[in-house]
């Protein structure tokens, strides 16, 4: 297998070392309560085990792909737009993870999510204004309410 082949698989195969690596750390970084079935560590694993299969099942989808084509194409160069993306994603993740302890869930979460749809696509501000909020308030209530999980309380919420 070559360079330009193997930048095919690089995504899957990555998501599921990712998803590999994460599973191995969860027991040192939760801990199990062992009073009931479902316990802290249930959607963590939960979901680790779904990026493995899922980066399993797009790497056999590569590798069919390629051996039913039997013809290699070099994959795109990431394009400047796409990079700025990711990193304005990371950054703004960061930033979420500082602010969430100042200004609360709610309203963190409303900035992150507006600078996330304004970075992912261009859209109207009310469009914008009201999806940040009724996702921040959805999620606050599943947590707070239904589940009955705290979450950070800043200044204001």
């Amino acid at each position: 297998m070559n360079y330009s082949s193997f930048k095919k698989y690089i995504g899957s195969i990555s998501a599921i070392l990712f998803g590999i690596i994460i599973l191995l750390i969860i027991p040192y970084q939760i801990g199990d309560i062992g009073t009931s079935k479902v316990g802290p560590r249930f959607f963590p694993y939960l979901i680790v085990v779904s990026i493995i299969c899922l980066g399993a099942v797009s790497l056999i989808i590569d590798i069919y792909k390629v051996k039913v084509n039997k013809e290699e194409h070099e994959i795109n160069d990431i394009n400047i737009t796409s990079a700025f993306r990711v990193v304005a994603t990371i950054v703004n993740l960061i930033v979420w993870i500082i602010l969430i302890r100042y200004l609360g869930f709610i309203i963190s979460t409303i900035l992150l999510t507006s600078f996330l749809i304004i970075i992912i696509e261009k859209r109207k501000t009310y469009q914008v204004l009201s999806v940040s909020v009724l996702f921040s308030i959805l999620i606050y209530f599943i947590f707070q309410l239904g589940l009955k999980i705290p979450l950070p309380k800043g200044l204001f919420f």
